[in-house]
């Protein structure tokens, strides 16, 4: 697997829901339901800020690994018992194309995250990540990631539903993480970071 440059490729919603709609339909062999596809359109978009901040088509922040190519980045992760926020460079996976990087995505959650999907199928947002975090996918706070994905699978029922102009999550993960790591007392701070 050879390095490439991380490269940012933005993932409009006009591509990526007919991409999630084919790969799923190719692994599983029928459409997904929209609660469904809501669920893992959500955590992508928590992963990569709806597509703006996703580099190489890395959807789901794949650790380096599972893709053809890899690249590296600046990142955050959180370390330790308390978490603690951590800034680092990581090297993630890469793919040539959103088409192949949603079909790993789908491949690899029905493979080898079967507790997140078994409550995916089930429409359970946060069971999905529950599941997840079982699995180490995630270094970063349950409930911080459980209320993204709630929030982004939201827009995306929305979405599905055509809704002429669904509202776009308004997600600070600085400021939110902050609140809910306070509110769980894993953060000795009343005050967010600025």
């Amino acid at each position: 697997m050879p390095q490439v440059p991380a490269t940012r490729t933005p993932t409009p919603d006009s591509a990526l829901v007919p991409a999630a709609q084919q790969a799923y339909l190719a692994e599983l062999g029928h459409l997904p339901a929209n609660e469904v596809l809501a669920i893992l359109l959500g955590q992508w978009a928590f992963e990569c800020s709806h597509g703006g901040a996703c580099m190489n088509y890395n959807l789901g922040a794949y650790k380096r690994g599972p893709g053809p190519d890899w690249c590296s980045f600046s990142t955050t992760e959180w370390l330790g018992d308390p978490p603690v926020e951590t800034h680092m460079v990581c090297e993630f996976s890469a793919w040539p194309t959103l088409e192949s990087a949603v079909e790993f995505c789908i491949s690899s959650l029905y493979n080898h995250f079967t507790e997140a999907w078994s409550r995916a199928v089930l429409g359970d947002a946060d069971g999905f990540v529950a599941g997840l975090k079982l699995r180490g996918y995630f270094t970063g706070p349950l409930l911080v990631y459980q209320a993204g994905v709630r929030k982004w699978r939201d827009f995306y029922l929305a979405l599905l539903a055509n809704d002429p102009s669904p509202t776009e999550p308004e997600i600070d993960p600085l400021h939110a993480t902050a609140a809910t790591l306070a509110t769980t007392g894993l953060l000795d701070t009343d005050d967010p970071p600025a």
